[in-house]
């Protein structure tokens, strides 16, 4: 295999993929007993897919966990997962988050000075947010972590280098200390992020193996690839079980995701190593997809998706993970989402009275009174009128007027969290 720095086979990655901002994707005030994700590890933990640029949104198997937790309440999530990140790195990581310390990109990783400017920058800006990390960390419920892809790189590539007698020594004597030293690190990591997050619970996966089995035009690996599995892929599979169980013996409330298992027989086809040049390892949208099905399994025995649209639906609408179901179809207005009055009023458990002369809808919850008129640039909210940048339309069906009203704007005149997922096309509100 063509020699290749791990942090080169990935292309640049603007620094904002560095931490997602709490509640990302959220508008509005976040209380305090949202839902709190943080991530943390290597490029799986960021999403990388090959051929991302400056201006690409990550959608890797954190995102698709946040997007979980949305249709079980209100949630926020911090992403501070690293391109090229090594176990070493994470730790040192977490000591400057133990310490509230602001750290360069050296501090992490040795990064070599031919690798891609941007990725190096995208590892300095994560390495400078560490109070930020501190404060994230406290206040989480829900740690997930992939780390060891990078520790595990050179001598992967060393091994599928050689003639199949040699790669097997290779391998016999090698493998267990690589595996001692990874299990260490891991288990440090773990301890400095149990002391930062001790409410959380600690989600971690293994390492899939990332060359499929067959013969490339470059190497024939059939033969390394059997070997490779049970005696580096299933003993690396072991260590993190053997660490978890450890840790939950020490009061740690931690889970191992088998991810690699998931994996095998589909290296060709979740990842991009045979249809890029650079031969990149990296998971591509169903490798991404099946790792979040098995975090979303180990957290919360399921994994759901909004039902298909229908032709004339442009958005799923889920209210406190219910989907809403309605004759009168969600309509999507200079990317606002507008549902019919009655809709909003039933499914965010609000009372409702209509002003018909003047077109004018008075919504009231414990604690909350809405009026909103068809037409008008403002609205009252608790006696205070203000600016609203959309305005509540009538439209007809059949005989029949309906109000329509901007979702966001209501919801969050009630204090509902509001997050739009375009990944899913759907609108996410909770209580």
């Amino acid at each position: 295999m063509k020699k290749k720095s791990a942090l080169a086979l990935c292309a640049a990655v603007m620094f904002a993929f560095a931490a997602i901002p709490a509640a990302a994707g959220a508008e509005g005030a976040k209380p305090v007993d949202d839902y709190r994700i943080v991530a943390v590890g290597d490029s799986l933990t960021v999403g990388y897919q090959h051929g991302m640029t400056e201006t690409s949104i990550p959608y890797g198997y954190v995102d698709r966990i946040y997007e979980q937790a949305l249709f079980h309440g209100r949630s926020e999530l911090g992403n501070y997962g690293i391109l090229g990140l090594k176990t070493p790195g994470l730790i040192k990581l977490l000591d400057g988050a133990a310490a509230g310390t602001p750290l360069k990109v050296d501090d992490l990783e040795n990064y070599s000075k031919d690798e891609n400017a941007r990725i190096i920058a995208q590892a300095d800006s994560v390495a400078k947010k560490t109070p930020a990390l501190k404060e994230d960390l406290a206040k989480a419920d829900l740690v997930v972590l992939t780390i060891g892809a990078n520790d595990m790189t050179s001598f992967l590539r060393s091994v599928i280098s050689l003639p199949a007698a040699d790669a097997k020594k290779k391998i016999d004597s090698e493998i267990d200390a690589l595996l001692n030293n990874y299990a260490t690190n891991v288990k440090t990591a773990l301890t400095k992020l149990q002391s930062l997050a001790p409410n959380a619970r600690f989600v971690m996966a293994d390492q899939y193996l990332p060359l499929p089995r067959m013969q490339y035009a470059w190497s024939d690996n059939t033969e390394i690839y059997d070997y490779l599995y049970p005696n580096v892929v299933s003993k690396l599979t072991n260590a993190v079980d053997n660490l978890a169980a450890t840790l939950r013996q020490e009061g740690v409330d931690i889970t191992a995701v088998h991810i690699a298992d998931k994996f095998k027989g589909h290296e060709g086809d979740w990842t991009y190593v045979l249809t890029s040049t650079e031969r990149d390892i990296h998971p591509n949208k169903d490798g991404y997809q099946a790792m979040a099905e098995s975090y979303a399994d180990a957290i919360w025995h399921e994994y759901r998706k909004p039902a298909a649209l229908a032709a004339n639906v442009p958005i799923s609408v889920i209210v406190n993970g219910k989907e809403l179901n309605s004759e009168y179809k969600p309509a999507l207005v200079n990317s606002r989402t507008y549902l019919a009055l009655r809709d909003v009023t039933e499914n965010l458990g609000m009372e409702l009275q209509w002003i018909a002369k003047t077109k004018t809808a008075v919504l009231t919850k414990p604690g909350h009174v809405v009026s909103i008129t068809a037409g008008e640039s403002t609205m009252t909210v608790n006696g205070v009128k203000q600016p609203i940048p959309v305005a509540a339309f009538m439209k007809k069906f059949n005989n029949e007027s309906k109000m329509y009203v901007p979702l966001a704007i209501v919801a969050q005149a009630i204090d509902y969290q509001v997050v739009y997922r375009q990944t899913l096309k759907a609108a996410f509100i909770n209580s």
